[in-house]
């Protein structure tokens, strides 16, 4: 997998719902559609579309325009994003294979950084630090 969709899915794409609304976007006319288009399209559950878009919201990659949700990229993120939809077209497996291997990277940093802050904590209330 290429290193910018690699940066996508551990960034601003790294949950399987914001991926899914993100790809029918892009390949939307005008890369708008409504919310029901975008669970038709996704074929994601309402539920999972509209926490999506508020995803995408928040890593400021879409906006709301009256009954519309537009992907909005910047001009840099276009080529990563270009790729990461072709991708999503050839082998959606290797998508949700990179997206393991990122999530469980996460995990393993936070228990990384829980433990280390746990040793420091118990190093000073043992008068060490």
């Amino acid at each position: 997998m290429i290193e910018p969709i690699l940066k996508l899915l551990r960034g601003p794409l790294d949950t399987f719902e914001k991926v899914e609304v993100g790809v029918a976007l892009y390949r939307a006319p005008g890369r708008a559609l409504s919310t029901m288009e975008l669970a038709r399209v996704s074929g994601l559950e309402p539920e999972h579309v509209l926490r999506g878009i508020a995803e995408l919201r928040q890593a400021k990659l879409a906006n709301e325009v009256g009954e519309l949700v537009r992907l909005t990229l910047r001009t840099s993120d276009e080529p990563a994003f270009h790729a990461l939809v072709e991708q999503y077209t050839r082998d959606r497996s290797a998508l949700a294979h990179a997206m393991s291997e990122a999530a469980r990277d996460k995990i393993r940093s936070m228990a990384a950084h829980a433990f280390a802050e746990a040793f420091e904590a118990g190093r000073k209330k043992d008068g060490d630090g």
